[in-house]
């Protein structure tokens, strides 16, 4: 039988990153150690907003076992006391292995292809897998989610905290805070470095999860509004796991 035909969004991955103009490519490290290390107001602030998506993720408590997409410094481990287990996924290994709390981390995958990898040879069960402001930056975005919903144990969650990438509220918020300050450090727009890291907007990463997933509700801060909010809250149940190993099989990444 013929597979049907891809929404047009997850047909669209994996995408390509823009390309960053000189100038922001000879001040992105420098930058990017501004952003993981400021304590700055402007930092405190913008830290003291995105808490509201740590601590609604935090709310489902679950005993089992834990898995993070994205676990940066670990600053989200300690909400999540009453799991048994705590597994993260972390490309940018010298930000999560210098973590004060990193020895608390059971399995620790260095990339999202050994965690696909895993999934795909049915290696892992959580009854809860996370991500905070981690899913606007993956290129490959629905292999990621798949992998996750096939990673899930029965009755287990999804949830994702992610910005209202493509609302009018969350641009506004950006350019007033973080554009404003970029451009005083450096001279120059801050929006192609937005272009280059935030590839999904909230409605993609919707889209997407609620292809492998029978169910998902979604929050938003401070009001439901897409146009009056700057972060939302996705909880998925329900994954279709035939369809996103189908999904892994069709891009190569699972044999059929």
């Amino acid at each position: 039988m013929t597979p049907s035909p891809l929404p047009p969004v997850v047909a669209s991955y994996p995408r390509t990153r823009p390309v960053l103009p000189s100038a922001q490519r000879a001040i992105y490290e420098r930058e990017y150690e501004i952003n993981r290390a400021s304590d700055g107001w402007l930092y405190r602030g913008v830290h003291q907003l995105e808490l509201w998506m740590h601590h609604k993720i935090a709310a489902e408590r679950v005993v089992g076992s834990v898995l993070e997409l994205g676990g940066g410094s670990l600053g989200h481990l300690p909400l999540e006391a009453t799991a048994a287990r705590y597994d993260v996924v972390e490309p940018v290994i010298p930000v999560v292995t210098s973590a004060a709390n990193f020895s608390s981390v059971n399995r620790y995958f260095d990339s999202y292809d050994s965690f696909i990898a895993c999934a795909i040879a049915d290696e892992l069960s959580y009854q809860k897998v996370l991500s905070v402001a981690v899913l606007e930056h993956l290129e490959n975005l629905p292999a990621v989610v798949a992998a996750a919903a096939l990673s899930l144990e029965e009755g287990g969650s999804f949830h994702a905290g992610i910005p209202m990438e493509g609302g009018l509220l969350w641009e506004s918020m950006w350019r007033a805070s973080t554009g404003v300050a970029y451009r005083l450090r450096n001279g120059i727009s801050y929006a192609p470095l937005m272009a280059h890291e935030h590839i999904n907007s909230a409605a993609d990463i919707t889209e997407v999860i609620d292809y492998f997933f029978d169910d998902v509700d979604c929050n938003r801060f401070p009001l439901r509004g897409k146009h009056v909010s700057i972060y939302a809250h996705l909880r998925a149940i329900g994954p279709h796991k035939d369809r996103s190993a189908d999904y892994l099989a069709a891009q190569g990444i699972l044999p059929s």
